[in-house]
């Protein structure tokens, strides 16, 4: 069929018959899910029909690399302009599902503190109790347009911003709602999805974080493997260039899972306070690390130890700072009203802790993250590591600003028989 007169549901139909789909198909069926002449039911049809198909049937590379460019084809894109032709724009992604990696910030103000460029535009939270749109939110105003983040990378050579509010990737958002509601999860739609709002956004230089758990998105090395394959198959036909880093994705990385308990972690070592998080610091430190060293700002290796100069001088405080004035003001995370501390007496014998991070983030989300800013977990031992504790420790405290999600949060936590691990 002439594709002038194909419909978004004669390309599922093409797919769910074995055939590979083209540019041009990938355009139509996209084009019809983001639609504002169509109903939202005729939407969600196409979407979970093209999405099931995709999935059942599978993609080559070429319908791969297809699909991202049909993605940034509808929607705007960024072009930097003359002024940036020949410099890096840097960006960093993670693959996700680890509560409380919130890196990014402090990521970000390294890297512009040391003169390179990384405008950063991220997503808020579908399936997590936060994002770091949904965390920058808390502090500075992310809904900026393309002219106003031009001029804060003119300023600050960095910037802190929802990607929703520019139009680039549209027909994404929708997809991963969609992939939602289907419990699917397959790893073509998760790379599409990354590489195209990047390539949209116009970064050149990316490392990408890719968190292996068993509890999160990618749960074993095997998942891991096969993600970075289709990532640099993406990424060497786009000519963009990409590094990619896994990490530890077993156990939360931060002390606060919520909006503004993240961001008081956030600016807790920006300001390089006593209370910091030491393990979200470290990573925020290993990824500039490896930032700096992609964008040959340093020798290899020496990566880290610039960032912790950067960090430890109140360099990077000092930029974020500018950036968030340049955005709009720099404002304070707010505090919930109801917050319930949880002791290690409060678990029937117990003797060890072994929280995970799917059941974490649940819990979050039970009190109220993201919708409620101020809601989530605030931990206080590490979690995941078994470690002996003392029966009048401090484990967490739930914030919330309603007393029944509150309760809601305590019984759900009480509730789970994993909680206790004997010896």
């Amino acid at each position: 069929m002439d594709n002038f007169y194909m419909t978004g549901m004669d390309v599922v139909r093409e797919k769910i018959s074995g055939k590979n789909l083209d540019e041009p198909k990938f355009e139509k069926i996209l084009q019809e899910i983001i639609s504002e002449d169509l109903g939202e039911i005729e939407r969600l049809v196409k979407a979970a029909s093209f999405l099931t198909a995709c999935q059942t049937r599978g993609l080559d590379l070429y319908e791969l690399n297809s699909w991202v460019r049909a993605m940034v084809n509808v929607g705007e894109k960024i072009h930097w302009g003359p002024d940036y032709f020949d410099q890096k724009i840097l960006d960093k992604h993670c693959v996700g599902g680890v509560p409380g990696n919130r890196t990014t910030p402090i990521i970000a103000s390294i890297i512009a503190a040391n003169g390179l460029l990384m405008p950063k535009s991220s997503s808020r939270a579908i399936t997590s109790p936060s994002g770091t749109a949904d965390m920058m939110d808390v502090l500075t105003n992310v809904k900026l347009n393309i002219n106003q983040i031009r001029k804060v990378l003119d300023q600050e050579g960095a910037c802190l911003v929802w990607g929703g509010n520019m139009g680039l990737a549209p027909a994404d958002q929708f997809l991963i709602q969609v992939e939602k509601i289907l419990n699917l999860n397959f790893l073509e739609q998760i790379v599409v999805s990354i590489m195209a709002k990047k390539i949209a956004f116009g970064s050149s230089h990316i490392v990408i974080d890719l968190p292996i758990g068993p509890d999160i998105k990618i749960n074993s090395e095997m998942k891991a493997q096969e993600i970075s394959r289709l990532l640099k198959s993406i990424a060497a036909v786009m000519g963009v260039h990409l590094l990619i880093k896994t990490s530890d994705g077993s156990r939360p990385i931060g002390s606060g899972i919520g909006p503004c308990l993240e961001a008081r972690d956030v600016l807790r070592i920006l300001k390089q306070e006593k209370d910091l998080n030491k393990n979200l610091e470290k990573k925020a430190l290993e990824f500039s690390g490896y930032l700096l060293e992609f964008a040959g700002a340093c020798a290899p290796g020496m990566g880290f130890g610039l960032a912790q100069n950067t960090l430890n001088s109140g360099m990077a405080w000092a930029k974020f700072q500018k950036i968030c004035e340049a955005q709009g003001g720099l404002k304070s995370p707010g505090l919930a009203v109801y917050q319930h501390t949880v002791r290690a007496k409060d678990f029937k014998d117990l003797k060890n802790i072994n929280l995970n991070c799917a059941v974490i983030s649940r819990l979050a989300k039970i009190v109220g993250a993201p919708i409620n800013k101020e809601a989530g977990v605030d931990l206080h031992i590490e979690i995941g590591r078994f470690e002996k504790i003392e029966k009048d420790q401090e484990i967490l405290t739930l914030h919330s600003n309603s007393k029944e999600l509150l309760d809601q949060g305590l019984a759900y936590l009480m509730s789970q028989d994993w909680v206790t691990r004997k010896l």
